[in-house]
């Protein structure tokens, strides 16, 4: 039986109507710690030693209580539309738990403003205020701060987390009383997880669908303490809890109690809080890992992780997809993510099974010999309202909207098979050999399903660090100009090679001047309304226009930079190279005899001529010379021709 324990401290006195033998202990040692307090005592708030996983998903006999994921309150509003997994994991019952809706007008706007009043303190790590704050509402929304020591994570964990009431009992279906779980939420707000000490400060991972996504909280778990993340946040009401009923039948858009669909919630406010404290452009990102799970029957056509960047971005940048390096979470994996199991050693899984990236045009895994294509495909790549997606890819005053093109991804929307389609019979599903059987669940019935995602976690973590942590100093690779086409009296066309290759690339920058080019000679980029295509390192050509007099006055070069600020200089500046030359003269030797002379530059090498038979007809290649004059003696009966000079470099 799961039910609540005393911890070592806690402050905050429960509503007096769902008091316990349990709580009245609390109660008492609530009123020793207020003496504490006023004597210079201990902290106010509840500290506890632990584990992390434990509280989550199993024991954790310090803490206040344990297993937190069986007290997620339960419900269904459409039986079978939703796939809670098999029968034995966690069955639904109505009625465990209560979600609190916030009101819509000045009340619930109030009550959102108080809530972001907490989580401005959390993110700045002011736990004192933190508690205040809680304290000030402890009856109405049972919600305290506790301080959890985890010696086997190494970290003292921050834990915003709502009260049990204990007049809740999930008998989980049966007559058995070992399975039940005493103790659900009132308001069911969600729990929020502090890291003051992270290794990644800007890195949150969160999961707004904890019941029928029922993986996604164990690897969820998994990555935020594998990656050293800063923040994890957990949904606490199923997304059928409650739900727009005036207007039936059931389905998931008409959800209440999920903070994906519905942003009035403390949920959606922590994440705008944290990501309005620490976003500040493509350089200092809040990077948002959003785990779900899916049933497999349903998606077949997907890889067991099928992972976007959202469904309005179908080009994902790092740590999704590396076009330069091949530094992402496709290309980290091995050849076989899964190449046996503990359970059977038979189970593979290669590559372009494993996983799927929501990507136009679609991505490769790269190998010595050759590429394998990955799927991809936009189901299940978010749901177009999802609050925390919209909010993160959005303008906000002072922050411009995420540049799907250029920016690294700062959202990262997952989804887990829940029964992979390597294992044994996909289409009959043996669960009992999946998940270990028994409710409530914890962190071991989901064991061999961690393993066969232990390489999915590591290579997303190794990503996220290359893209987002990882110092980068080294500015995209340099290029070399080899043709410059006058095109009229004001554009050229510029071509170069190789492509500038880099990760984090920002922008080619085409420099132009009237004396051979340096850094400082004046230069366009992406940012000019034509020039859109120089985001992308893989362009190695672009018209530059309104060069004024004349382009034959100007010297072109080409340079490139990364989003971090590394520039790489411009290279060996060029002069118009070819192209239809403007100052031709021509004259008449006689009566057979054609004479075209014009000014020659450095760097010419080769001039061709084109001839026209009238002005509407297409030029045709006539000679090549190697000097600026010319003698032409016509040899047919044309009657009237037409000539062009071109300048032509033969690299």
């Amino acid at each position: 039986m799961t039910f609540a324990r005393a911890g070592r401290i806690l402050s905050h006195a429960r509503d007096e109507t769902a008091l316990n033998t349990d709580e009245a202990l609390i109660f008492f040692f609530g009123i020793i710690l207020t003496l504490l307090i006023v004597t210079g005592g201990r902290a106010e708030w509840a500290v506890e030693d632990g584990t992390l996983r434990g509280f989550l998903l199993g024991d954790c006999p310090a803490c206040a209580y344990d297993n937190w994921t069986a007290h997620v309150t339960e419900g269904v509003a459409l039986p079978g539309y939703n796939d809670y997994g098999p029968d034995f994991l966690d069955p639904q019952t109505n009625g465990f738990g209560h979600f609190s809706l916030v009101p819509s007008g000045s009340t619930g706007d109030s009550l959102l403003a108080e809530w972001e009043e907490v989580f401005a303190a959390a993110v700045g790590w002011n736990w004192p205020v933190v508690d205040s704050l809680l304290g000030r509402r402890a009856n109405e929304w049972f919600y305290e701060l506790a301080e959890l020591h985890d010696e086997s994570a190494g970290r003292t964990f921050f834990l915003i987390r709502e009260r049990l009431d204990g007049s809740f009992v999930d008998e989980n279906v049966d007559t058995t009383t070992a399975d039940d779980v005493v103790g659900g939420f009132r308001n069911s707000w969600g729990l929020y997880v502090f890291n003051p000490a992270a290794v990644r400060p800007n890195l949150m991972v969160q999961v707004v669908h904890p019941q029928d996504d029922f993986l996604a909280i164990p690897v969820a778990l998994e990555l935020f303490l594998r990656a050293d993340a800063r923040l994890l946040m957990l949904a606490s009401a199923g997304r059928e809890v409650c739900w727009d009923s005036l207007h039936p039948p059931y389905n998931n858009n008409k959800s209440l109690s999920d903070p994906s669909r519905n942003g009035r919630h403390p949920f959606q406010k922590c994440h705008q809080v944290h990501f309005d404290s620490l976003d500040h452009g493509p350089t200092e990102q809040l990077v948002t890992v959003q785990m779900h799970s899916y049933d497999h029957a349903a998606h077949g056509a997907l890889g067991d992780a099928q992972v976007s960047a959202f469904c309005d971005d179908d080009k994902p940048n790092p740590p999704l997809r590396d076009l330069a390096d091949h530094r992402d979470v496709v290309n980290l994996l091995p050849y076989y993510p899964v190449d046996g199991l503990s359970a059977d050693s038979s189970l593979r899984q290669r590559v372009d099974h494993y996983i799927s990236l929501f990507s136009s045009p679609h991505y490769a895994y790269y190998t010595d010999s050759g590429s394998i294509p990955i799927t991809s495909s936009n189901d299940l790549s978010g749901e177009p309202q999802n609050k925390q997606a919209l909010y993160s890819h959005q303008a906000h005053p002072g922050h411009p909207a995420h540049d799907i093109y250029v920016d690294p991804e700062n959202f990262i929307h997952v989804e887990l098979d829940e029964y992979p389609d390597g294992l044994w019979t996909p289409q009959t599903p043996q669960w009992d050999l999946w998940l270990l059987s028994g409710a409530p669940a914890t962190l071991e019935t989901y064991a061999l399903a961690l393993e066969y995602y232990r390489p999915f976690i590591a290579a997303l973590d190794s990503a996220i660090w290359y893209s987002h942590f990882s110092p980068d100093t080294i500015p995209p690779a340099a290029v070399s100009l080899y043709q410059v086409t006058r095109l009229n009296a004001t554009e050229v066309y510029l071509r170069w090679a190789p492509p500038a290759a880099d990760p984090a690339f920002d922008t080619y920058m085409l420099f132009f001047d009237t004396q051979p080019v340096t850094p400082a000679s004046p230069y366009r980029t992406r940012s000019t309304s034509y020039l859109v295509t120089l985001r992308d390192f893989r362009t190695t050509a672009s018209i530059l226009k309104d060069l004024l007099p004349s382009p034959d006055q100007y010297y072109f070069a080409v340079g490139s930079r990364d989003i971090w600020g590394n520039v790489q200089p411009p290279c060996s500046s060029w002069q118009v190279t070819d192209g239809p030359l403007s100052d031709v003269t021509a004259c008449m030797l006689g009566s057979d005899t054609l004479e075209m002379n014009w000014s020659r530059q450095a760097g010419d090498s080769t001039y061709f001529i084109y001839r026209q038979t009238s002005p509407d007809s297409t030029p045709v290649f006539f000679l090549r010379c190697d000097t600026n004059q010319v003698y032409v003696v016509p040899t047919d009966s044309v009657p009237r021709a037409l000539f062009q000079v071109h300048r032509v470099l033969k690299p």
